[in-house]
């Protein structure tokens, strides 16, 4: 199971920027062969890189492609999901992520309760070990990877690709909405392997649909990048604090 899940991530987080970027980038000359070259050096550093730096290779491509986004005129998707960081208001990022944050308290702890009430023990996800196991130097070199990288290309993969242009594309309305948002989540949540954190994982995919949807797609980064930071501030003060 852990393998499909691994392959699963694989093609989600690492494949799906590349298909578009190739899809979807041209050169003025030699685009094929310049393509067919970032393909391969692409595909070659995902062996390369420490897997907990790894989505920096995506993170690139998706900062490439918004940029190509802004200086086509005719692709409207920069100004419908509000790709440049300019509309973006701090003020109104930290009101949706607290609105965000709240609902994932309720629901850890109705997960807590739940698991409490069948006897399972709850275990933490993989990338909050691997972080729980580095020296401080470490730490500090893998967090942005967590707390930068990890919400832009996700919120690029998950809520622009996979809800906006694969679900949403053919699930319209309300009721399109709903169950693309669903099957989002869903798929987000599987795809980060952990039973404990199942719940928590669904309603900031949902949420983060609802964000994209209605307010753009920096703020659904900007949620994400909340989480983030609030889990690897923990993770960084308890080390401080066992010295």
């Amino acid at each position: 199971m852990e393998r499909l899940i691994n392959i699963l991530i694989i093609l989600l987080l690492y494949l799906v920027p590349l298909v578009v970027f190739t899809k979807t980038i041209t050169w003025r000359r030699y685009s094929k062969l310049i393509n067919i070259v970032i393909v391969i050096a692409y595909i070659g550093l995902i062996f390369i890189v420490p897997s907990m730096q790894g989505n920096v290779l995506p993170f690139i491509l998706i900062i490439f492609m918004m940029f190509r986004m802004k200086n086509e005129s005719l692709n409207s998707d920069y100004n419908i999901y509000k790709f440049s960081i300019k509309g973006f208001k701090v003020s109104n990022g930290f009101r949706y992520a607290l609105v965000g944050y709240g609902m994932v308290i309720m629901v850890s702890i109705i997960t807590q309760l739940l698991l409490f009430a069948f006897g399972i023990q709850a275990k933490s996800q993989e990338v909050v070990d691997v972080l729980s196991g580095y020296n401080i130097v470490e730490f500090l070199i893998a967090a942005p990877s967590a707390v930068i990288f990890a919400p832009i290309v996700e919120e690029y993969v998950f809520r622009y690709v996979l809800f906006q242009k694969v679900f949403r594309k053919t699930l319209s309305g309300k009721g399109g909405f709903l169950i693309s948002s669903f099957l989002v989540s869903i798929i987000f949540a599987i795809a980060h392997n952990n039973l404990t954190a199942f719940g928590m994982l669904f309603i900031i995919s949902f949420y983060n649909c609802y964000l994209i949807e209605k307010k753009g797609y920096w703020y659904a980064v900007f949620n994400h990048f909340f989480v983030n930071v609030i889990t690897t501030s923990f993770l960084f003060a308890s080390k401080l604090m066992q010295g």
